[in-house]
């Protein structure tokens, strides 16, 4: 009787288990749906939500059972033809940017340098910035500030 007894325990602590699991699976769910919604769930929405995700969670359980959910699938179904549950008409995708319609395209940005190596004049292509470049402008021109 004792080893009956432990078994009881451990099978009373399954049937915990598996039920903890099953209110994660089927609240994960109704998120799931009532997002899917595209509005806030009314009352009866959320009733019908619940039922289904209920009924969805009981037949994946009773399939990894290895037993028939032909029954449940059959509620599901009925639920969800008759809930009048339907997702809010889809929003109109953004336009694609300049970038993005070129990159669809097969076009690729251009390299980070930008500057050929055909054209390069040999000085590495950088500009001559500040003083230098106010001297060699002078000494091109002419001109003396």
């Amino acid at each position: 009787m004792p080893e009956n007894d432990a078994s009881l325990k451990r099978g009373a602590a399954r049937m915990r288990e598996l039920a903890t699991e099953d209110r994660a699976k089927r609240e994960a769910l109704e998120e799931e749906l009532s997002a899917g919604l595209g509005r806030t769930p009314a009352a009866i929405d959320k009733l019908t939500i619940n039922a289904i995700a209920a009924t969805q969670v009981r037949a994946l359980r009773l399939r990894q059972a290895g037993r028939s959910d032909l029954e449940e699938r059959r509620l599901l179904t009925q639920l969800l033809r008759t809930s009048g549950l339907r997702p809010a008409p889809a929003s109109a995708p953004a336009p694609l940017t300049i970038a993005q319609q070129l990159a669809a395209a097969g076009y690729a940005p251009p390299t980070e340098n930008g500057i050929s190596s055909e054209f390069d004049d040999g000085d590495g292509g950088e500009e001559p910035s500040g003083e230098a470049a106010l001297s060699e402008a002078e000494s091109e021109t002419g001109a003396v500030a």
